[in-house]
């Protein structure tokens, strides 16, 4: 049975606050609705943290209201979110790590459950797409749900819960159930969904699909046909597209009586659809797009990254080192350091982060991407010390800053990503 220590809820306070920490230090932990902000609970972190193990242990922590906050999406667009209290976000957070151990466990050696688990990321599901093609699998049918989390039924995620994954008489159960109840008071959660911002989401996205994969891996894999599931993208590779009408009915049928969710039709642009990968055009998904013959960055991530580094550039301090040692440090993963640390040497010796944005570029096979990519960096930082320090630099001023494509061949010669 899961029970909090006060220290690991200050351990986890500070891993929050380091999560939330941006490249030029500043700290954006949002204020729920108990107005107590991130200074505060710092401030009497001891005397919180002892408040939260006793109700937690005792069954009598209750969660408090939500904000709603309309924020911009990473990519382009706009979404709704909701703002939890430090002390809710703290306690649900906990509350994952342990029922990760139990899903996890349920799995097993599964590998076709890609989306939200330690260890996989978008890039496999392309890589896994990527393979299955050269296996002989040319078509691709993607099939989205529509409005997925807006449509979950508590109810179902709850007997999903206890049928495969907890005891009703865990704490985990309790503080679910506890959750659930939570949300009918909310308006637009009275009936059914979960609220995006919440940390257990991901997981409860792939517990309440469970028994569709339970349902697929019994019903309709075979050599013909392999799946691949990230959240609420599911994949189907096949070796002719003979089938993927009867698919496409099968899990719709299966969704909507089972689960009470609908699919989107072939008719809605970007959502399900099927592919030829045999063809040129290119097949998107998430931070990538890739043909038989090559994989790229798609073009909102570059965007991003772009718009990032020039926050960077444009950041106000004149040294030339420092803001090079900045970018260095972003590229290689390190986009928590602080202004205070861009003195140090990021260079090609820095040991990498997974989560950068060199890990991006090492599934890309197009070199010149990152050859125009390198020049646009050296491009921006070079106009803007003439347009706004009036100093016109020469090559050699920029020989420190990193080179993507000679780090991706630094890193292949090293074997450091096995593909």
């Amino acid at each position: 049975m899961l029970k909090i220590l006060a220290n690991e809820i200050i351990d986890e306070y500070y891993s929050y606050k380091k999560q939330k920490t941006d490249s030029l230090g500043n700290i954006a932990i949002p204020t729920g609705t108990d107005r107590i902000n991130y200074k505060k609970f710092e401030f009497d972190i001891s005397l919180f943290s002892t408040r939260i193990e006793e109700k937690f242990n005792n069954r009598k922590y209750n969660f408090s209201d939500l904000y709603r906050r309309v924020i911009p999406k990473k990519y382009g667009g706009f979404r709704n979110t909701y703002i939890f209290t430090i002390s809710d976000y703290i306690v649900l957070k906990l509350l994952l790590k342990s029922l990760l151990l139990h899903y996890e466990t349920v799995l097993g050696e599964n590998n076709y459950i890609l989306g939200y688990r330690k260890g996989f990321s978008t890039a496999d599901v392309m890589m896994n797409i990527r393979r299955g093609f050269f296996d002989g699998y040319e078509y691709v049918l993607h099939i989205d749900i529509v409005d997925f989390l807006n449509e979950i039924d508590r109810n179902i995620l709850l007997k999903q819960v206890q049928n495969y994954f907890i005891n009703v008489d865990s704490n985990e159960f309790f503080y679910l159930n506890r959750y659930f109840a939570f949300l009918d008071k909310i308006s637009p959660f009275k009936d059914k969904g979960i609220p995006t911002g919440c940390v257990l989401n991901p997981l409860l996205s792939n517990i309440y699909l469970h028994i569709l994969d339970l349902y697929v891996e019994k019903n309709l894999l075979s050599t013909e046909i392999r799946y691949i599931r990230y959240g609420d993208d599911l994949f189907f590779l096949l070796l002719n597209k003979i089938e993927h009408l009867k698919i496409f009915d099968d899990v719709s049928k299966f969704l909507s009586q089972e689960l009470k969710l609908k699919i989107h039709n072939f008719d809605k642009a970007d959502k399900t659809s099927l592919f030829d990968l045999s063809r040129d055009n290119y097949f998107v998904f998430s931070a990538y797009k890739f043909n038989k013959s090559m994989i790229q960055i798609d073009n909102h991530p570059i965007q991003w990254i772009k718009k990032n580094i020039l926050h960077i550039v444009k950041y106000n301090f004149e040294d030339l080192n420092c803001k090079i040692n900045f970018i260095n440090a972003y590229i290689l993963g390190y986009n928590k350091v602080s202004y205070k640390h861009c003195i140090d040497n990021y260079n090609y010796d820095t040991p990498l982060c997974k989560h950068s944005i060199m890990f991006f570029f090492m599934y890309s096979t197009d070199l010149q991407q990152m050859i125009q990519f390198d020049k646009w960096i050296k491009r921006t930082i070079i106009n803007y010390y003439f347009h706004i320090h009036n100093k016109k630099l020469l090559k050699h001023d920029t020989n420190q800053l990193i080179s993507i494509k000679k780090m991706y061949f630094r890193l292949k010669k090293q074997n450091y990503w096995e593909g």
